[in-house]
């Protein structure tokens, strides 16, 4: 699987998950996006079909903050959760009790990994920059 640069330390969360995600080789890209003053973000992660059999997400790791009239990063918290979301879409498509009930699983992996290397807070991260 690629994962730009910049997402490529979540590979180790993305691991963790392995035997929960039977579909997870079918995951062939993992990309970002930037928000913008301009363009509305309507979604904060998307998995779209890459071909006919594999699948590509994009996360968005920036925000336009409307009352700073600034470009914000998103916390390592809230990425994580975005992709806790997207992985669950590839065992249950639909936005479903069973979707729903695979993305907690996932992210009570996720934030178990993330207390075990330190993190405090997302305001701990605002202040003191990216933990990741």
């Amino acid at each position: 699987m690629v994962i730009v640069k910049e997402l490529e330390w979540m590979r180790s969360y993305i691991e963790s998950v392995t035997h929960l995600l039977p579909r997870l080789k079918q995951l062939k890209k993992i990309s970002s996006r930037r928000g913008s003053k301009v363009y509305w973000q309507h979604f904060h992660g998307l998995i779209t079909y890459f071909d006919k059999k594999s699948f590509r997400i994009t996360l968005y790791v920036t925000y336009h903050d409307e009352h700073s009239d600034k470009i914000v990063n998103y916390s390592t918290l809230d990425i994580l959760q975005y992709l806790a979301h997207e992985l669950a879409h590839l065992e249950h498509w639909d936005h479903t009790p069973q979707h729903k009930q695979l993305e907690c699983i996932i992210m009570s992996i996720f934030m178990t990994k993330l207390t075990e290397a330190g993190y405090v807070s997302e305001e701990d991260e605002a202040k003191n920059g990216k933990f990741y």
